[in-house]
């Protein structure tokens, strides 16, 4: 049996947040997974949902919604199913999931909220395993009105302690959760509860913290603020010398970035960013656990889209943020692994006025020709993509995709090298009512 932890296939773990913790007068929030059989055969999954004691619940019939979906159900291989938590047969309240399967599945998790009128839109991949320490590279409280809302889920066996170390230019703060029980999560809200003395602010914070738990857990942040903008990401589990970013903007069609590089090693490093049209940045003995930031249009390069590769002599974590003076922002992470096939899940040409793009970086050392293949559409090829080089793709312009008004999973396959993709999505119909856009990280196999 393959147990997927959605925050944790034979056996898989996924873990899954389905739910982000409630903050105070900030409107209600809900929740939509999707799972994937990946595998090759028909795949029998369940749902188990765990409230913050630990208590688990296996609605059967899992919705509410009179189509009486069964828990376990089936999926046939390749096929998904999407969960709209406020029709899920659960009394209403904050849960983590764990999805088990016998056959590889992946998943999502979309969180939408609404506060006055103003929605909020982030999206964050199910874990299939968790870590004692997880590295979160970038944290923020009242950084420019945005702050965190840290969930932390035990993908463990037994109850655990977790404890947050947060590294902010003015100094180190700590949090502390205790007896989380296996399944159940523990959330940590700065707007709300921050640590004792944390100052914040513009110039104080921008934060990364460091989370350490006996038994393992997965992470992750949603950063608001009540203007409209929400930006999601996973917690990193491990870090590596080397990082790739796929894409970055600087005025892209109104769009600006910037990234976020922890370090996550035994001692103080120095970082080099080497961006794809030349330019370099450089962060000069960045301590263990502190962050150095770099915003894109403070680039000298009039360049306004590129990639970037990071190195160090101790392993990092980065995620790479973007945000337009339309109310949209996201975030996305950097990849230090990859694979020859990439499964996006977004592909949507004005699907309920949802359109996307997606980026695949060659992550080798010699070039590396594409195949880009939209299920029950159009197939093609990218030849002679360069090594630390990327492709971005807006899927309405691309006439292998889907018609308007459709959707379509993209799978993209390299030839010679490992590749890491990334995608993004916005909701053209409604800009101007809030954060419509999500941003998330491609499946690697």
């Amino acid at each position: 049996m393959k147990t997927l932890k959605l925050f944790g296939l034979v056996t898989i773990m996924l873990a899954i947040m389905i739910a982000v913790p409630a903050m105070a007068d900030f409107g209600t929030t809900a929740s939509s997974i999707t799972v994937q059989n990946t595998g090759t055969s028909v795949a029998t999954v369940s749902f188990t949902f765990y409230d913050a004691s630990g208590s688990a619940y296996s609605p059967n019939p899992l919705t509410s919604d009179g189509s009486a979906k069964a828990n376990p159900f089936t999926l046939n291989a390749g096929e998904s199913y999407e969960l709209y938590m406020p029709n899920a047969n659960l009394a209403d309240g904050k849960y983590s999931l764990v999805i088990s399967s016998d056959q590889p599945v992946v998943a999502v998790s979309n969180v939408i909220r609404d506060y006055s009128g103003t929605g909020y839109n982030g999206t964050f991949a199910g874990f299939s395993e968790g870590a004692t320490t997880v590295y979160m590279p970038s944290i923020v409280y009242d950084y420019y009105d945005y702050y965190s809302e840290l969930s932390i889920q035990n993908t463990g066996s037994a109850a655990t302690n977790i404890t947050v170390d947060y590294s902010c230019p003015d100094g180190t703060y700590q949090d502390t959760a205790s007896g989380v029980a296996p399944g159940a999560a523990a959330h940590f809200s700065l707007a709300d509860s921050p640590p004792t003395g944390m100052t914040g602010g513009n110039t104080n914070g921008a934060c990364s913290a460091t989370i350490s738990a006996s038994e393992p857990v997965a992470a992750v942040d949603n950063q608001y603020n009540q203007d409209g903008f929400l930006q999601t990401y996973n917690g990193f589990l491990a870090g590596a010398t080397a990082l790739k970013v796929t894409a970055l903007y600087n005025g892209y069609y109104g769009w600006n970035s910037s990234l976020d590089i922890q370090n996550v090693g035994a001692a103080a490093t120095n970082v080099t960013v080497t961006y794809s049209d030349g330019e370099t940045d450089t962060c000069t003995a960045l301590a263990v656990g502190d962050k150095c930031f770099f915003y894109m249009p403070g680039k000298a390069s009039a360049t306004t889209l590129f990639a970037a590769s990071i190195s160090a002599g101790e392993p990092l974590v980065a995620v790479h943020n973007a945000a337009n003076n339309l109310g949209l922002a996201q975030t996305s992470n950097s990849a230090s692994s990859g694979g020859t096939t990439a499964s996006i899940p977004a592909g949507y040409n004005g699907y309920y006025g949802w359109n996307s793009s997606w980026a695949c970086i060659n992550l080798g050392t010699v070039d590396t020709d594409l195949t880009v293949a939209y299920a029950g559409y159009g197939t093609y090829n990218i030849t002679g993509l360069g090594a630390g080089e990327s492709h971005e793709q807006f899927v309405p312009n691309d006439s292998a995709g889907p018609t308007t008004g459709q959707r379509a999973s993209v799978t993209v396959t390299s030839s010679a090298t490992d590749i890491a993709c990334t995608y993004n999505a916005n909701q053209d119909l409604l800009i101007g009512t809030g954060d419509w856009a999500l941003a998330g990280n491609a499946f690697a196999e």
